[in-house]
């Protein structure tokens, strides 16, 4: 045997022995650990307010061989022991995080304490979790500002503070975790600009910002977030244009920047997102005229552009959405003729085009559709109304009402068994009208008088759009009644 190989033979053997002369000091060693750790979690406990059947009854120690990783509920551990996990979401457990053992839980990597009674700031000593993947503190009322030691959690991917009472600022630490996926802080009281840090996540995926106090422009940074699925910056204070860049986001499924302040046209380049699902810009100070490129966005089923001060024609091109389920365009200064090519959007279920300037017949060509509500009342729109307009037989809500149509009304309207708000007043309409619609014994809420000196009051048009972030689901709005007109 050579002496290398002796050498060898030899080292081997010593570390065979070093393993089982060292196991039961490592053995002891990671149940101390262990047994720190649960101690620390029962001090922790300790300041909680829970019910009595609380899921935390679990947490004790009735002796010394009892161990958290397979009692306690919510706790998950490594093979040493260590707890790892914490999950007690939904258990109604209320109480601050002042006590929390953040120094005696190396190896935590998952919290989620989602829908609880949590309140108090979120301590600074957080940052201490080097290991954390996963944090969130969801629907809680934490209140202060974020701190900015969370920055720190360079491993995190995932963190979710949205539904609490945060104020302040976004620290620009944010922008130190490199590995975040996506990030979530919606429904607080956030306010000032949006970090020009967020440029750094180039991992994110999904950023929720929504019904905070965000102001000033989207930061030019954001041009590198080329991983985006899901955008919300929707109801803050938000100013300035909607960058051009957005175009190359083309992963994009959802984009929500309604609700905000901003201003300038639409940038031509959103078309290029062909994965783009739902595009609402409602309630903005956007001029200009629509572009013709949001016509090639194939996967679009939402578009909201309502409320903005969008002018000239509505684009042919947004016949070629054939995917389209709500498309809203009122309350703008839109002009020319409604697109004949709006009878090839054979999934179009919504059509608000109310409050505008078009002009014109309205097409026999929306007659093909299955349209649930069309509102295209307040403009200036002549001649008859289609003899096909309920052929669909899913009409519910039609609103026409302040043009200047005349003519009479086709049979299909009068026998529309699906409908449950007209609105036809103030046009040129002959015949007597209301016994028309005698036999539509449904109708929740109609005003088809054929001529009308005053105008109608009405309540300022709502829509709500309810968000299900985080899983990415199809986001709607819906404007579907008004209060019944009266004559003043």
């Amino acid at each position: 045997m050579t002496s290398f190989t002796m050498a060898k033979h030899l080292s081997l053997e010593s570390l065979i022995l070093f393993i089982i002369v060292a196991f039961p000091f490592f053995s002891a060693f990671a149940a101390a650990a262990a047994s720190e750790e649960a101690i620390s979690l029962l001090e922790w406990k300790a300041t909680l307010r829970t019910r009595n059947n609380s899921v935390l009854s679990t947490w004790t120690l009735p002796s010394s061989k009892t161990s958290p990783c397979s009692t306690w509920y919510g706790v998950s551990c490594n093979s040493f022991g260590s707890v790892t996990r914490l999950n007690l979401s939904v258990s109604n457990v209320n109480g601050t995080l002042s006590r929390f053992p953040f120094s005696s839980l190396p190896n935590l990597t998952h919290i989620d304490f989602a829908i609880n009674g949590f309140y108090g700031n979120i301590p600074s000593q957080i940052g201490n979790l080097s290991k954390l993947i996963y944090l969130d503190l969801s629907s809680n009322q934490f209140s202060g500002k974020i701190p900015q030691e969370i920055g720190k959690l360079t491993n995190l991917e995932v963190l979710h503070l949205v539904q609490n009472q945060l104020n302040g600022s976004i620290p620009q630490e944010i922008g130190n975790l490199s590995s975040l996926v996506e990030l979530a802080l919606y429904t607080n009281n956030l306010e000032g600009p949006i970090p020009a840090s967020f440029g750094r996540l180039s991992n994110l995926t999904n950023l929720y910002l929504y019904d905070n106090k965000l102001s000033n422009s989207i930061p030019p940074e954001f041009s590198s977030l080329l991983n985006l699925v899901v955008l919300f910056m929707d109801s803050n204070l938000l100013t300035g244009p909607i960058p051009s860049f957005f175009g190359n986001f083309t992963n994009l499924t959802y984009l929500h920047l309604f609700k905000n302040q901003l201003s300038g046209s639409i940038p031509w380049e959103l078309g290029k997102l062909k994965f783009l699902e739902s595009l609402s810009l409602f309630s903005n100070n956007l001029t200009a005229s629509i572009p013709s490129s949001l016509g090639d966005l194939q996967s679009l089923t939402l578009l909201h552009l309502y409320k903005n001060r969008l002018s000239g024609p509505i684009p042919n091109a947004l016949g070629n959405l054939q995917s389209m389920q709500d498309l809203e365009l009122s309350e703008n200064n839109l002009n020319g003729s409604i697109p004949t090519s709006f009878g090839d959007l054979s999934n179009l279920e919504y059509l608000y085009l109310r409050d505008n300037q078009l002009s014109g017949s309205i097409p026999q060509e929306l007659g093909k559709l299955n349209l649930i509500v069309l509102k295209m009342d307040k403009n200036h729109l002549s001649g008859s109304l289609p003899d096909n307009i309920c052929d669909g037989g899913k009409l519910e809500n039609f609103t026409a009402n302040d043009n200047m149509l005349n003519g009479s009304i086709p049979k299909s309207l009068k026998g529309c068994s699906s409908l449950l708000d007209l609105r036809l007043g103030n046009n040129l309409l002959t015949g007597n009208i209301p016994e028309a619609f005698s036999v539509l014994t449904h109708l929740q809420s109609s005003k088809c008088v054929a001529t009308q000196t005053k105008p109608l009051t009405r309540r300022q048009q709502s829509a709500t759009i309810s968000h299900v972030p985080l899983k990415a689901k199809k986001v709607e709005s819906r404007e579907l009644e008004y209060s019944p007109a009266t004559a003043t």
